[in-house]
């Protein structure tokens, strides 16, 4: 899905954010929010999400020979994040694509409660200090709180439409 900036003179590609689909030759379409929670529940999500950095960041080498500010952002679950050697495995595949860590964003998705913030708030500082950018994703859809954003404090926050759709007719 393209990032676009519509602010200078013509629109320009800056980035882009890889989204992961699944088509089943025999069950049609299928959401995300139908096959991340099971590949979350039975560990998979671990070898999913290792494929999903090493795709997107080998297409987003690709396009910064073009553009080489190009930013490519990446959703990660909570239970992603908390499986042993989630952060080598980030900085691995950065290194083995050549991208700089700042053409890397990180959007945690809000798939569950986060039951240890400290560790998050962690993981966030640490990702911060290579230079990756980290987000939250869908924000005020689910456990969402003022509190996480405090802790955390996200470089980029994206709410979710749902909280805002209707924000000029709903006082």
């Amino acid at each position: 899905q393209p990032i676009m900036d519509i602010m200078g003179e013509k629109p320009k590609c800056t980035g882009a954010e890889a989204l992961i689909r699944w088509n089943s030759t025999e069950l049609g379409f299928i959401s995300p929010a139908e096959f991340i929670p099971i590949l979350e529940e039975d560990g998979t999500i671990r070898e999913v999400g290792e494929w999903l950095l090493n795709a997107a960041l080998a297409q987003a080498a690709l396009w910064r020979k073009e553009n080489p500010d190009f930013v490519i952002s990446v959703n990660v679950s909570y239970i992603q994040m908390l499986q042993p050697g989630f952060r080598e495995m980030v900085t691995r595949i950065l290194e083995e694509s050549q991208t700089p860590a700042q053409s890397l964003i990180l959007e945690l998705t809000e798939s569950c409660k986060v039951s240890d913030p400290n560790r998050l708030q962690d993981d966030f500082e640490y990702f911060k200090n290579l230079g990756i950018k980290m987000a939250l994703d869908d924000f005020g859809t689910k456990y969402s709180s003022i509190a996480l954003l405090r802790k955390l404090k996200p470089q980029l926050i994206k709410i979710d439409h749902t909280f805002v759709r209707s924000i000029q007719d709903d006082e």
